[in-house]
């Protein structure tokens, strides 16, 4: 079992999961050796025990999160990688997904919805950049060329936000 954002929560958590996962089976189906793996990801919160020895036989995470999992994990296809419906929703812009038959679980009163999990979608983007002019957007483009040119001068960040202000704005006292 593998546990990702414990102790330090990441934002891309769940997808460090299922890509860790696709790493883990494409690995299995590439080696010369008879192995085999069925894997579940699942994403929800877990009481962690930080101070854990696993090779102790200490738990390290419990909760219904860990739970489901291990279901998943047994409904799994062999050298395949299922996940929960946390899972998939925080990671399908970033990973290709195949529907799967929902996982009657024990202790649960619904089937579970899962997806198989096929493979991760390249992180490397190319954004095209307009040549178009940015039109009526003057005030716009002047306040965020005046707050680069303040972080550069000042080194300190400035906050920029998407709120409209009106056209005749007044500047701060003393510029």
């Amino acid at each position: 079992m593998a546990l990702f954002g414990a102790p330090l929560a990441h934002e891309d958590d769940p997808e460090r999961a299922v890509r860790a996962a696709l790493a883990i089976r494409d690995w299995v189906r590439d080696t010369d050796e008879d192995l085999q793996v069925r894997i579940a990801v699942n994403t929800g919160e877990a009481l962690v025990l930080l101070g854990a020895r696993p090779s102790e036989g200490d738990g390290m995470a419990a909760g219904d999160v860990v739970n489901t999992a291990a279901r998943l994990q047994s409904a799994a296809q062999v050298n395949g990688v299922l996940v929960g419906e946390s899972t998939y929703r925080a990671t399908r812009h970033v990973i290709d997904y195949e529907g799967a038959e929902p996982v009657v679980a024990k202790g649960k009163s619904e089937p579970l919805a899962v997806w198989e999990a096929l493979e991760p979608r390249s992180r490397a983007t190319i954004e095209a950049v307009s040549s178009a002019p940015l039109v009526g957007r003057a005030d716009e483009l002047d306040l965020l060329v005046g707050s680069l040119q303040r972080a550069r001068r000042d080194r300190e960040p400035q906050l920029v936000t998407g709120c409209r202000r009106s056209r005749h704005r007044e500047e701060p006292p003393g510029r």
